[in-house]
């Protein structure tokens, strides 16, 4: 089975679908992160996360672009939120991917997926922060 640890919150951000904790562990594996800045368009990207309540799905795509700027309405604060070097990838991103990791092909952390951007119909534009 697997093991169970007790954690405590350290920061959250409602808005951004992101907090983070700490496990007073040792030896745990972790994900490593890669270098965004070495990003180029083409290349493989991996969103994992829990889009619509299905924990742990992964999603495959490409980088589409990169140093995309993206405006965000906050429902918090009423507020429009402005991103400026956001990652674009056609990796499925759905409500609930929010906060999860965007891989690269070594399975290194390159950014956090935070929105999309969808039209009426079809696939939209899945957006992660740029990890470094």
């Amino acid at each position: 089975g697997a093991k169970k640890f007790d954690a405590r919150v350290i920061g959250t951000s409602p808005e951004d679908d992101v907090a983070v904790i700490k496990v007073d562990a040792q030896d745990l594996p972790a994900l490593s992160w890669g270098d965004s800045n070495a990003l180029k368009v083409g290349q493989l990207a991996i969103a994992i996360g829990s889009p619509l309540g299905q924990q742990n799905s992964v999603t495959k795509g490409v980088i589409s672009a990169l140093h995309r700027f993206i405006s965000i309405p906050n429902p918090s604060t009423g507020q429009v939120e402005n991103i400026l070097n956001a990652i674009q990838t056609d990796a499925q991103i759905n409500p609930g991917n929010s906060g999860g990791p965007l891989l690269n092909s070594a399975g290194q952390v390159i950014g956090v997926n935070f929105a999309i951007e969808q039209a009426q119909a079809g696939p939209g534009l899945g957006f992660a922060l740029d990890g470094n």
